[in-house]
């Protein structure tokens, strides 16, 4: 799962790449494709709720999750095994 943001859309008058170029290169590769400013925040909340909703749907999280959901986070199992445990 690819996800590519295309940072400092405060700076639209310096743009060198399109948005529909970036589109398209997104699409070519099965990525996700969104804008976002760090500086002003625009469309990080739109970025990270995207590839959230495209990892739970995702077959490979499904069959990783043997159950195991904790404070609201997925737990692999294997993982606390080997680490003896929880925190």
């Amino acid at each position: 799962m690819i996800s590519i943001a295309g940072n400092k859309l405060d700076l639209e008058r310096q743009r060198v790449v399109t948005k529909q170029e970036a589109a398209d290169y997104a699409a070519s590769v099965g990525a996700q494709y969104a804008e976002t400013s760090a500086k002003n925040g625009r469309g990080i909340e739109d970025a990270f709720g995207g590839m959230a909703r495209r990892l739970l749907a995702s077959p490979k999280v499904a069959t990783r999750m043997n159950g195991s959901v904790s404070g609201g986070m997925i737990v692999d199992d294997a993982v606390e095994s080997r680490r003896g445990g929880c925190c």
